[in-house]
């Protein structure tokens, strides 16, 4: 495949033919010159990315180790069930398709990026060219570029690698070149091809890429927010004059309902009548507060005028003194004398 027509599936931005070029080189120039480094030739997903890798996704066939992106196999030495595969080395179902791209992970050569389906190309080089890589069920094929490192004895060259950096490569006594002498001077943020991702709003997400200088772009719009805001909390009324509450989760959902509590002891404009007074014959009420408590009972009306058995003198009359007795139905009995005055 001419080198000018490779591109970079996971760029959004589409280069021109020269910037295209210029970051098939500087993978390319990050591949030789790291794949030299023995503790670099074989990355797996037990390597000590360090705290510059988090939400940095590197191009395909790449790991991210301190902040860079170099060649190595994420599933390298993980091991799934026959029903599974690795998958950005972790073991999900054959079928799981987590970027919602219509392929499921068995077919995908990375099920977290929807712009990475069957056939899709990724650039790759030699020390001697450019190439590509082509996704066939689920695998990236090896590399096609040219294996022909012919040269003139003493002969250098300067290459990108890293984040922007230069490596030397010299040709030796035989003709061919050897690995570069190491990445020097490098000025850039990121890897060329790199996608950083972060979190925003609801349990969203956004990314940037890094561009062919080393540096990134801008964020693109969050996507994929739902829900609620972490941490939010809300309240709604209950009861007799309650309340209840519910939180967001880090994960944007609520919670359920919490049970009713700070309760009065009556619902609102109830009202509440008991008997008073001399033989419970009277009434009087109470009603309930806003703040669903009872008001005072209201004054007594209706009730007996005397107790059952209480006597009552009613003065004296034609020189006898009399009295009067309180029926059982709290009221006067008829006037009895009680003898002379």
């Amino acid at each position: 495949m001419d080198t000018g027509e490779a591109r970079t599936l996971r760029d959004r931005s589409e280069p021109a033919h020269g910037r295209v070029q210029r970051g098939i080189r500087a993978v390319s120039s990050l591949v030789t010159v790291l794949a030299a480094c023995t503790s670099f030739t074989t990355v797996g997903p037990t390597s000590d990315a360090g705290v510059d890798c988090e939400g940095l996704r590197c191009p395909a066939g790449q790991v991210c180790v301190q902040g860079a992106c170099i060649p190595g196999d994420p599933c390298a030495g993980v091991a799934c069930e026959e029903a599974q595969i690795c998958s950005s080395g972790r073991c999900v179902d054959r079928d799981a398709d987590e970027d919602g791209d219509g392929y499921g992970a068995a077919l995908d050569c990375d099920d977290q990026d929807p712009e990475v389906v069957q056939d899709s190309q990724f650039p790759c080089s030699s020390p001697c060219g450019d190439g590509s890589r082509t996704c066939r069920d689920g695998t990236w094929t090896d590399c096609d570029a040219p294996s022909d490192c012919t040269c003139s004895p003493g002969e250098k060259r300067e290459e990108l690698c890293g984040r922007c950096g230069v490596a030397v490569r010299q040709c030796d006594g035989g003709g061919e070149w050897s690995e570069p002498e190491g990445c020097e001077d490098e000025q850039g943020d990121c890897s060329p091809g790199s996608v950083g991702e972060q979190t925003c709003g609801n349990c969203g997400t956004r990314s940037r890429s890094c561009s062919d200088d080393c540096r990134w772009n801008g964020w693109e719009d969050c996507e994929g927010e739902h829900g609620c805001e972490p941490g939010s909390v809300e309240s709604r009324p209950c009861g007799l004059c309650g309340s209840q509450t519910r939180t967001c989760t880090d994960d944007c959902e609520w919670t359920s309902w919490s049970a009713c509590g700070g309760e009065g002891v009556c619902a609102a404009g109830t009202v509440q009548t008991q008997a008073c007074g001399n033989c419970e014959a009277g009434s009087q009420s109470r009603t309930c507060a806003n703040d669903c408590s009872w008001g005072a009972w209201g004054s007594c009306s209706g009730a007996g005028v005397c107790d059952p058995g209480d006597w009552g003198d009613w003065g004296c009359w034609d020189g006898e003194c009399g009295h009067r007795v309180c029926r059982d139905d709290c009221s006067w009995g008829g006037c009895v004398s009680s003898g002379p005055c």
